[in-house]
C-alpha cells in the first residue's frame, strides 16, 4: 500500500488493475455511444456501381474529343433516375438522360451537367469536350471491400452508425455496460424523497457520480446509503461485489474517527492499493482489490469527489469500459483572472475553458471550497498547479485537464 501516492501513480495503479469485461450483440440503432469489441471491416464497396454524381447526361468523353467550341449534337437513348436498373447499348454519339445517384450504363464514362447545355426535341448539344469519368462516382470511390471502418474501442458516433448502415448491417459487437456500483456513506445523508432534519444533506454524490458514469457507457448501480459501520458497509459490498465490476464509495476516506473505509478495506481483506492522494481537493481517497474487483473511495465533500474521480477514476473506468483512448484531454488557455492563493500542496483548481477567435481562454471559479456544490454547474476543466506554487496570474498561459463531467468531452 502507497500512502500519499502521486496523482500519476494513483492513475496509473487503478489503470493496471482493470481488465476489459465481456462483449455483447446489439441493433446498430442502439448502438450509438457503445464501444466496438473488435475492428470492423467492410465486405462491400461503397457504392458498388458507378454512378452520376449530379443531374445531367452521360457520354463516352471519346465521342466529345473533337469538339472545340462548336456545338454537337448527342441522341438522348432514354432516361435513367436512381434506384432504376438500366441495360441501355452504347452507340457511337449517344447520351443518356440521368439523375442524380442513377447507375451510369455500361460504354458511358462521363457526366455533364444539365445547366450547362442545351437539350432539344430528343438531342443534347455539347459546346466542348468533356473528360474521362467526370462527374462519375467510381464503384468503391467511399468505401472499398476489405477497408477498415472503424477500430477496436472505437466509441460509435452517427457517422459510424451511417457507415455501418450504408453497409447493411443490422447488428454491431460491442463492450458490455459495466456496473458500477455506487454506495453513499454517513448517516447524515438522505435520499431524494426522504424527510431531511437539521444537520442533514440530499445525497447528491450519487446523482453527480451516476451521471458522469452514464455519460462514458457505463450502468450504475445504486447501493443506497450506508451508516458509518464498518461491518455494515463491508457486508454490503461483499453482498454486491459479485454483481457489479466496480463499487465506489463516498464519504469515510479521510482519517476522522468516523472515516471507517480504510478499515473496512482491512475487514474484507482487500489487497490495500492506495491511501490518501497527494492533491488538493481529493486527498482523502483510497482504492483497494477485492475478488478481482475495484474499490475506490473518495471524499463524502461534493468538490473533492467530484475533482478525484474524474481526474483519477475515470481513465481506469475507460479502459474498463474499452476505450481506445484513455488519456487526459489537455490543452492550452490564457488566464482571465488572478489565483492568489498559495499552496505546498500540488492543486487542482476548478475552470471554465471558453474557445477564443485567435486564443483560448480560461477562468478559474471564484468558490474552490471541497464541500461546495454550485461551480460544478458550470466548471468544464481543471487547472492542475504544480506544488510547490504561489497561485496563477492573469494572462499567463496555463495547462488545463478537460472533464468528463463537464460539457466538452
Amino acid at each position: 500500500m502507497i500512502e500519499n501516492i502521486e496523482v500519476e501513480l494513483a492513475r496509473k495503479t487503478l489503470i493496471d488493475r482493470v481488465q476489459l469485461i465481456g462483449s455483447e450483440t446489439i441493433s446498430l440503432e442502439e448502438s450509438l455511444g457503445r464501444i466496438l469489441s473488435k475492428d470492423f471491416e467492410s465486405t462491400l464497396n461503397v457504392p458498388d456501381f458507378r454512378k452520376s454524381a449530379l443531374d445531367g447526361f452521360a457520354l463516352n468523353y471519346k465521342d466529345t474529343e473533337d469538339i472545340d467550341g462548336v456545338e454537337k449534337a448527342f441522341k438522348i437513348n432514354n432516361y435513367i433516375e436512381a434506384g432504376n436498373l438500366d441495360n441501355s447499348q452504347y452507340t457511337k454519339d449517344s447520351a443518356i438522360k440521368i439523375m442524380t445517384g442513377a447507375q451510369v450504363p455500361e460504354g458511358y464514362n462521363t457526366v455533364i451537367k444539365k445547366e450547362i447545355v442545351r437539350e432539344d426535341d430528343g438531342y443534347v448539344y455539347i459546346a466542348d469536350s468533356l473528360k474521362e469519368n467526370a462527374n462519375v462516382v467510381s464503384i468503391g470511390e467511399d468505401i472499398k471491400s476489405g477497408d477498415r471502418i472503424a477500430s477496436r474501442g472505437e466509441k460509435i458516433n452517427p457517422g459510424i452508425i451511417g457507415v455501418l448502415a450504408s453497409l447493411g448491417v443490422e447488428n454491431i459487437e460491442v463492450v458490455k455496460r459495466p456496473r458500477i456500483g455506487i454506495l453513499n456513506t454517513g448517516k447524515e445523508i438522505v435520499s431524494l424523497g426522504e424527510k431531511k432534519s437539521i444537520g442533514q444533506i440530499f445525497n447528491s454524490n450519487y446523482y453527480t457520480l451516476a451521471s458522469i458514469l452514464r455519460k462514458i457507457g457505463c450502468e450504475p448501480i445504486n447501493l443506497g446509503i450506508a451508516t458509518d459501520d464498518i461491518d455494515e458497509i463491508s457486508k454490503i459490498i461483499d453482498i454486491n461485489i459479485d454483481n457489479v465490476d466496480m463499487i465506489i464509495t463516498t464519504g469515510g476516506a479521510s482519517v476522522g474517527d468516523y472515516d471507517f473505509i480504510f478499515d473496512v478495506y482491512k475487514n474484507l481483506k482487500a489487497d490495500i492499493l492506495f491511501k490518501r492522494v497527494d492533491m488538493k481537493p481529493g486527498t482523502p481517497m483510497l482504492s483497494a482489490y477485492y475478488k478481482d474487483k475495484l474499490l475506490i473511495g473518495l471524499s463524502g465533500n461534493p468538490g473533492a469527489a467530484f475533482v478525484s474521480f474524474d481526474y483519477i477514476a475515470i481513465p481506469a473506468i475507460k479502459k474498463l469500459i474499452g476505450y481506445r483512448d484513455i488519456e487526459i484531454k489537455r490543452l492550452k488557455a490564457v488566464l482571465k483572472n488572478d489565483f492568489n492563493k498559495k499552496s505546498k500542496r500540488r492543486r487542482l483548481v476548478r475552470a471554465l475553458f471558453e474557445i477564443g477567435d485567435e486564443k483560448n481562454y480560461v477562468s478559474i471559479m471564484k468558490d474552490q471550497k471541497s464541500g461546495t456544490l454550485q461551480s460544478m454547474m458550470v466548471c468544464n476543466c481543471l487547472i492542475d498547479i504544480k506544488a510547490p506554487n504561489s497561485g496563477l496570474k492573469k494572462g499567463e498561459e496555463v495547462e488545463i485537464i478537460l472533464l468528463e463531467g463537464g460539457d466538452l468531452l
